[in-house]
Parts: structure tokens; C-alpha cells; sequence
């Protein structure tokens, strides 16, 4: 398979074969966009940080597209194409400002202090999975339902409370390193899939 970066700032993901293709998108630390298939099915496209709009299209498999927490410019349009379960992960960094996670109709948006962004996207069969990731200290974490969302809070304030809105499908707690504590304990249900790491 290959990436075939377009001027406009577009990369597609495609192949004489239907496969499942799980895509990275993340910012490096000169600033530069980086899409990268995790299980090496292309090489990484790497490319200054654009303004305007990023699309990301998909190919024909059950693709996941995982998209790291940073700064950009530019909106994030992702395309999954045509696979039957395509996802798209959203990973998010517990820190000094409180965020809020919320999902609308073929777009999700990540509100980190006052500053938002939005992903928006199409095809996309399980688009509202998040991973939320602590600090590397040793964090004491509670994981509490209020009203219809869900709190990610630290009880020895090493990091800003982070919201998730109710609908979510999936929930990855990443404790980090350091010696941990997470607690459900408030929890009297929790209808989507939660994996603690």
C-alpha cells in the first residue's frame, strides 16, 4: 500500500487489497504533522503544519484512524471510505486545564481551557472512543458519572478535571507511570466498554 499526499493537504490510504490500516496522526516537536500506520503498512508522511483543512481518507478495511492531543491550525477532516466497522480514537492528556470531551453529528470537539478542537468526519462507524491519559507522577484517579457524563479527576490534584460526554463508546484509562490509584467506586453503572492500562 501507499500514501498519497496532495497539495492541498490530503492523504489517502490505498491499496490494490482490501486490509485494515491502523493510522496515527500526531504533531512531533518542530511542529511538523505526522500520518503514520502503526503496523508499518506505509511509510510515515511527514509534512510542515498546515493551515486550512488536513483530510484524511481511509481505505476499503475496518480502519482505525487514532488522534493524538495537540495544537493545530488547520480542522482535521477524516473519510472512512468504505470499511464496515472504521473507528476513530481520541487520545487525551490529563494536565493543568480542565477539558471536556463532547460529540455531535459527524464531529467530535476537545475543549482544553478555552481553546477547542474539532474533528469532524464521515463513514466513520465507531467514531467516539477516547483514551485518557494521567500524568507520569503518581496519581490518585476517580472515575464518577454526573448527570449524563462521565469525570476523569485526580483526588491529590496532579491534573484538571476532564469531561466526557455520555454517549462515548469506548473508555481507555492510561494510569502512566508512577504508582497509581484508579477508582470506579461511584460508578453504579457504565454501559460502555472501559479498559484500565
Amino acid at each position: 500500500s501507499f500514501l498519497d499526499p496532495l497539495v492541498l493537504g490530503a492523504a489517502s490510504v490505498e491499496s490494490p487489497k482490501t486490509r485494515d490500516v491502523k493510522l496515527r496522526v500526531s504533531k512531533d516537536a518542530g511542529l511538523k504533522l505526522n500520518i503514520t500506520a502503526e503496523n508499518e503498512d506505509f511509510t510515515p508522511f511527514i509534512f510542515a503544519a498546515p493551515s486550512g483543512n488536513v483530510y484524511v481518507n481511509a481505505g476499503m478495511g475496518n480502519d482505525t484512524i487514532t488522534v493524538e492531543q495537540s495544537s493545530m491550525s488547520a480542522a482535521l477532516v477524516i473519510n472512512g471510505k468504505g470499511g464496515a466497522v472504521d473507528r476513530i480514537v481520541y487520545e487525551v492528556q490529563a494536565g493543568a486545564d480542565p477539558q471536556e470531551v463532547s460529540f455531535g453529528t459527524g464531529s467530535t470537539t476537545i475543549l482544553t481551557g478555552a481553546t477547542a478542537r474539532t474533528v469532524t468526519y464521515s463513514n466513520v462507524e465507531q467514531a467516539r472512543n477516547v483514551v485518557l491519559k494521567a500524568t507520569d507522577g503518581d496519581d490518585q484517579i476517580n472515575l464518577s458519572a454526573e448527570g449524563t457524563n462521565y469525570t476523569f479527576s485526580s483526588t491529590n490534584d496532579a491534573f484538571a478535571s476532564v469531561i466526557v460526554q455520555g454517549t462515548i463508546q469506548s473508555l481507555t484509562l492510561d494510569a502512566g507511570l508512577g504508582d497509581d490509584n484508579v477508582s470506579t467506586a461511584s460508578l453504579t453503572s457504565f454501559a460502555p466498554a472501559l479498559i484500565l492500562t
